[in-house]
């Protein structure tokens, strides 16, 4: 998955010539001209060295992991066999802001994973009993060593 900065007045459109099909950036009112995705980016894959996650190219930006941290449109890509073939996924429209690579937020050393994620008010009760309940049966009573 590669994030792709879409020029100014293009949008993405799989164009099926026969039985081949190509991913391009086209313009929708035929003034610029287009931009064929997958060569570009099968290019710039194979050719990158260094193993960057910033690849510049002259129409438009590749970002191999996630999108900057920015208030613009990105275009989330899955290339099939590195641009070799059309993507078979549907590309979406993500924000940079809005963007989070994993499926669950990241907890720290010293916070409860109910204080990272979103919950409504009555989950949020819920939980906070049950973690007073488990306090409580771990505390120690009696003259016995071990906890009850």
């Amino acid at each position: 998955m590669i994030f792709l900065s879409i020029p100014k007045g293009m949008q993405f459109k799989q164009i099926t010539d026969g039985e081949q099909t190509v991913d391009f950036f086209i313009d929708p009112n035929d003034k610029l001209p287009q931009i064929n995705i997958q060569d570009l980016v099968k290019d710039a894959l194979q050719n990158n060295k260094g193993r960057k996650k910033v690849i510049d190219l002259p129409d438009f930006t590749i970002y191999r992991h996630k999108p900057p941290y920015i208030d613009k449109e990105f275009l989330k890509y899955v290339p099939d066999h590195n641009g070799k073939y059309f993507t078979k996924v549907k590309p979406i429209l993500v924000n940079g802001k809005e963007f989070h690579p994993g499926k669950s937020p990241e907890t720290r050393y010293g916070t409860f994973w109910y204080q990272v994620t979103p919950l409504s008010e009555a989950r949020i009760a819920e939980v906070l009993v049950q973690q007073s309940e488990q306090r409580e049966n771990r505390r120690h009573i009696g003259d016995r060593p071990s906890a009850t």
